[in-house]
């Protein structure tokens, strides 16, 4: 799926923009597209219907702005500036890099997040399920925490850039 610009408002998928099902390969590109959901538990994208194992999202430019954010297992965001403006670690992280434990899905993505501006009144970056994030040359802005990694663990690469907010972990999962 291909978004190339546009200005969308709203969500359309049971309270995300994009939500995608089944279990196939999927590559999403969202280039320069702008996005604004007011709700309190919007997403941009929201990976909670994926049954899969093989999802990618590559977002070059654009604005995307709702209450929870971008849920992201593998791939890059690029010259964007997300906004999440809930306030709690569901609905107001602006990018989790996670998995499904359920399920044993998504575990041990990599994902690169470059030259982005990401505000959150919760969590800016979050990581879990072994995942792994570089961000690189970004601003990120958190009311509360600027990078958080889950009990399930992960690891967050900072180069570059500034942050506002506090460096959070959590206690990890023995496993």
């Amino acid at each position: 799926v291909v978004l190339n610009g546009g200005n969308y408002k709203g969500n359309t998928d049971n309270g995300a923009f994009i939500k995608p099902r089944g279990e196939g390969k999927i590559v999403l590109k969202l280039n320069g597209v702008n996005y604004t959901d007011s709700s309190d538990n919007g997403y941009v994208v929201a990976l909670d219907s994926y049954e899969g194992t093989d999802i990618s999202l590559y977002v070059d430019g654009g604005t995307y702005s709702s209450a929870a954010g971008i849920n992201v297992y593998n791939g890059e965001i690029k010259n964007a500036k997300v906004t999440a403006t809930g306030s709690t670690w569901e609905y107001g992280t602006a990018i989790e890099v996670v998995g499904d434990e359920e399920v044993d899905r998504y575990v041990g993505g990599t994902t690169l997040i470059e030259d982005c501006e990401i505000e959150s009144k919760a969590y800016g970056v979050a990581v879990g399920f072994s995942s792994k994030v570089t961000v690189q040359n970004c601003n990120v802005t958190s009311a509360d925490k600027a990078y958080v990694v889950f009990p399930s663990g992960g690891t967050i690469d900072v180069v570059g850039g500034s942050y506002k907010g506090e460096l959070y972990i959590y206690e990890l999962d023995s496993k």
